[in-house]
C-alpha cells in the first residue's frame, strides 16, 4: 500500500438546498489498489459522499472540509482538492482521474449509440494510452471486463445486450482512461445473483490488475464481505465504523453494524436439509425506526432511539470515533468494549406459522400447463423466404398447486419468465395456452373479464412500490379505494376504521394516513402496498421482486410481516425473487425457472439440499456470503440467458449447462426425475451422480478461535 493515498478526505459535510447536513465530518482516505466499501442504509448519505468525491453534489454543497486528489497512475497533474476547485479543474479531474459506475447502467449509455462508439469516446479523453488505434484499444477493454465476441459487442446499441453485459461495458468505459479513482455506486443491485457474482468476481480481478482506489456503495454487507479490503459503515451522514473488513466483520464496534450483521439472513444448505425447522423458522432480526432524515437528526448520538445499548448520556453527548483494539479499525460508540463482547441482541424467536396443510386440502391457486407466447413467426414473403421475426416463448407447461397458507417460492435469473408467470396468473397478461384456477374454480385469462369475487381472492404487491402507489393521493386516499373496490365497504366510518386496521396490521400509524408516497421510505411505501393488497382479504397474493430495492433491515422487517399476515390469515404466496436468502426463509416450495420452463420443483429443504438440477446448484453457489472468512466452491455460468425466439429440441440449459453430458443433452428432452418426495428434476444426469454435489459445503480461510458470527 501506497504512503501516500490516492484520495484523501478531511472534515467533510456537504448539505443541501434545505440546510440540512448529508455528510457530516467524514474522514478517511483511499490507496491505490485498495477497495473501500461503503455500507449503510437508504438516506445515510453514501451516494451524496460520492458525489462529493467527485466534486460534484446536484442541489447541494460542500459546507466544509477537503477532497484532494493525489497525482497517480501516470498523471503528471498536482494535487487538487474537488471541495474547492474551480469548474475547470473539476472538467480537467472527471472522466479522466475519477470515473463512476452508476447503479442504472441503462440511464448512464446513450440508447442511439452503438457501445463500441460510446467507449470509443471514453478512450480518447487519454489519447497517450493508445498504442495503436482507438478501436483496439476498446477491444482490449471489452476482453478486460470479460465481454464475450467484443468484435461483436462494439456493434451493438445497448439495448441488444443483457443487464450484465451493460454493467460490464459501462465499467469499460470507466477504465478507459486509467483513472487514479472509480467509484461504483450500487453496481450489482439490480442484477440477479448469477450476474451480481459475475460483477464482483471482475471487480476483484480488477483490483488486481488496475493500480486504482475503488469506492464500492452498496447496502448489501454480503457484497463488501466479498470485493472490499476495507469497510466504511455509514448511518445519518457520519462514519461510525471503519477498518478492515476481516475486522469488522470478526469483531463489529459500533451498534449499528452489528445490526446491519444481525439483519443479514443465511442459507446453509446442509443445515437447512438436516433441520429446516432451525433454520427456517426462527425470526429475522431487525433493526427497529428507521434512518432520520438529514433535517431532524437528533441531539447527541444519531442511533441512539434505534440501538439497544444507548443510555441518558448517548442522547446528549455526540460521540467521536474511537480507536479499538485493532489497528486502524475506528467505531463511535461510548459502550465500544461491551459491543464488542454482546453483539447485537438476538431474539431467538421462532416466526409464526400458518398450520400445515393437510393431503386432503384443496388448492387455493393451481396452474395448469400455463404457456405464453409473445409475437409470432413470420417470413418476409408470407409462407416462405427469411424470417423477420420469431415467435418468444415466455413461459412453457408451467404446471403447480399451491394450497392455503404455503409459499411457493419462483426463483431464476432475469429472463427467465418469474414476472411473466405471476403476470399471467395475475390476468395482466392473457396466457396462450394453459389455464389458472382459483380454489378449484378455472378463471378468465384476462383480468377485466374477471368478476369482482376472483379479484377479490387474488391480488398482487409489484416490485417498485412508488411506481404502483399514485403520488397525488394520500396513503389513506389508496387504501381506501381499495376498500370500497374489493372490501365492499361502502360506509365511510366503516372505510376509514378498516384503513386504520390495515395499516395497523401492517406496522404503520394512523399518522401515515395523511400523507403521500414520495413522504415515505422505500420499506414503509411497501407496506401501504401490501396493506392495498390485503383491503379484500385475499386468499392468494402474488408478491413480484417485492424486496428487490430494499435495504437489510427492511427487507428483514418486510418478509417478516409477510410471514406475520400468513399465519393470521392462511394467505398463499407466490414469492418472485432472485434473493435466494429470502427464498428460503419465506417458501415451503421451490420452483427453479429456466428460459420459461421449470428446470426444479419441490419442498424448500430438498431443493436446497443434494441432488442438485446443475442450474439450482449454480444459483446456490452465486450466493455470496456475509463472512469474509467464508469461500463457497464457485460455479460461474457463461452467456447469459439465451433468446426465447431459439426452439431448443434438448434441456433448455444446454448452452451453459456447466455440466453437460454429451449430445443426448442437445436432442433429447430430459426426464423427470423423482429425486424425493414431491421433489422432481428436469435433467438427464443420473440421480445417483447428482447426489454427488455438496456445493452449500464452506471452507474458512481464516479460522479465529471465539469468533461470533454476525454478532
Amino acid at each position: 500500500m501506497n504512503k501516500q493515498p490516492v484520495i484523501q478526505v478531511r472534515n467533510l459535510s456537504v448539505e443541501y438546498n434545505s440546510h440540512s447536513e448529508a455528510v457530516r465530518d467524514v474522514c478517511l482516505e483511499i490507496y491505490a489498489g485498495e477497495t473501500l466499501g461503503i455500507v449503510g442504509e437508504s438516506g445515510c448519505g453514501k451516494s451524496t459522499l460520492a458525489s462529493a468525491l467527485i466534486g460534484d453534489v446536484p442541489g447541494g454543497r460542500v459546507t466544509s472540509g477537503s477532497v484532494v486528489l493525489n497525482g497517480h497512475n501516470g498523471h503528471q497533474q498536482e494535487a487538487v482538492d474537488l471541495a474547492s476547485a474551480s469548474q475547470a479543474q473539476r472538467r480537467a479531474v472527471w472522466g479522466r482521474r475519477v470515473t463512476m459506475v452508476y447503479q442504472d447502467c441503462h440511464a448512464a449509455l446513450n440508447p442511439v449509440l452503438r457501445i463500441g462508439d460510446q467507449i470509443d469516446e471514453a478512450v480518447q479523453r487519454r489519447p497517450e494510452l493508445v498504442t495503436r488505434s482507438v478501436r483496439d484499444r476498446t477491444l482490449e477493454l471489452l476482453e478486460k471486463v470479460r465481454i464475450p465476441s467484443p468484435p461483436e459487442i462494439v456493434d451493438r446499441y445497448p439495448h441488444q445486450l443483457s443487464g450484465g453485459q451493460q454493467q460490464r461495458a459501462v465499467i469499460a468505459m470507466a477504465l478507459a482512461p486509467d483513472p487514479d479513482l472509480l467509484i461504483l455506486d450500487e453496481p450489482t443491485s439490480n442484477l440477479d445473483v448469477t450476474t451480481e457474482a459475475q460483477i464482483l468476481d471482475l471487480v476483484v480481478e480488477l483490483k488486481r490488475s488496475v493500480n486504482a482506489g475503488v469506492l464500492f456503495i452498496t447496502h448489501n454487507l454480503a457484497v463488501i464481505a466479498h470485493v472490499a479490503d476495507r469497510v466504511g459503515v455509514m448511518y445519518a451522514g457520519e462514519l461510525f465504523e471503519i477498518g478492515p473488513v476481516h475486522d469488522i466483520f470478526r469483531r463489529p464496534s459500533a451498534p449499528y453494524t452489528c445490526g446491519l450483521l444481525a439483519c443479514m439472513p443465511r442459507v446453509d444448505p446442509l443445515r437447512l436439509s438436516h433441520s429446516p425447522q432451525t433454520t427456517r423458522k426462527l425470526r429475522l432480526q431487525t433493526i427497529p425506526g428507521c434512518v432520520p432524515s438529514a433535517a431532524e437528526y437528533p441531539p447527541g448520538c444519531s442511533f441512539a432511539p434505534r440501538c439497544p445499548f444507548a443510555r441518558q448520556q448517548c442522547s446528549k453527548r455526540h460521540p467521536e470515533l474511537d480507536a479499538t483494539p485493532e489497528a486502524g479499525h475506528l467505531a463511535r460508540c461510548f459502550f465500544i468494549p461491551r459491543v464488542r463482547e454482546e453483539g447485537w441482541p438476538r431474539q431467538r424467536k421462532v416466526a409464526a406459522q400458518s398450520a400445515p396443510a393437510s393431503a386432503a386440502q384443496k388448492p387455493v391457486l393451481a396452474g395448469k400447463r400455463l404457456t405464453k407466447t409473445f409475437g409470432a413467426d413470420s417470413r418476409k414473403y408470407w409462407l416462405f423466404g427469411p424470417q423477420l421475426h420469431g415467435a418468444i416463448q415466455a413461459i412453457r407447461d408451467i404446471s403447480f398447486e399451491l394450497k392455503a397458507g404455503e409459499t411457493l417460492g419462483v426463483v431464476g435469473e432475469s429472463g427467465c419468465g418469474k414476472s411473466t408467470l405471476v403476470r399471467c396468473l395475475s390476468g395482466l397478461e392473457r396466457c396462450t395456452s394453459g389455464s389458472t384456477l382459483v380454489a378449484g374454480e378455472e378463471v378468465a385469462a384476462d383480468v377485466k373479464l374477471r368478476p369482482r369475487s376472483t379479484l377479490q381472492r387474488m391480488q398482487m404487491v409489484f416490485q417498485n412500490p412508488h411506481v404502483s402507489l399514485n403520488p397525488q393521493r394520500s396513503v389513506g386516499q389508496i387504501i381506501d379505494r381499495a376498500v370500497q373496490t374489493l372490501g365492499g365497504v361502502s360506509s365511510r366510518q366503516e372505510r376509514a376504521q378498516r384503513v386504520a386496521t390495515l395499516l395497523q396490521r401492517v406496522g404503520l400509524d394512523e399518522e401515515y394516513v395523511e400523507r403521500h408516497p414520495a413522504e415515505l421510505s422505500g420499506g414503509q411505501q411497501q407496506r401501504v402496498a401490501v396493506a392495498r393488497a390485503l383491503a379484500g382479504n385475499p386468499e392468494v397474493v402474488l408478491a413480484d421482486e417485492v424486496t428487490s430495492s430494499l435495504d437489510v433491515s427492511v427487507r428483514a422487517a418486510i418478509l417478516n410481516l409477510l410471514n406475520d399476515l400468513q399465519a393470521e390469515e392462511s394467505i398463499a404466496y407466490v414469492f418472485v425473487s432472485h434473493d435466494m436468502s429470502a427464498i428460503v426463509y419465506m417458501s415451503d416450495w421451490v420452483m427453479v425457472l429456466y428460459l420459461g420452463a421449470i428446470m426444479e420443483l419441490g419442498p424448500v429443504e430438498s431443493v436446497f439440499a443434494p441432488p442438485y438440477h446443475p442450474y439450482t446448484e449454480a444459483l446456490i453457489s452465486a450466493i455470496p456470503d456475509p463472512d469474509p472468512d467464508v469461500k463457497r466452491p464457485a460455479i460461474r455460468l457463461e452467456g447469459s440467458v439465451p433468446s426465447g425466439r431459439r426452439r431448443m429440441r434438448g434441456c433448455p440449459f444446454h448452452t451453459r449447462c456447466p455440466r453437460k453430458i454429451g449430445k443426448i443433452c442437445e436432442t433429447r428432452r430430459p426426464p423427470w426425475q423423482e429425486a424425493g418426495e414431491n421433489h422432481h428434476i428436469f435433467c438427464h444426469i443420473p440421480l445417483e451422480e447428482l447426489r454427488q454435489v455438496v456445493v452449500g459445503q464452506v471452507t474458512r480461510v481464516h479460522e479465529q478461535p471465539g469468533r461470533r458470527s454476525g454478532a
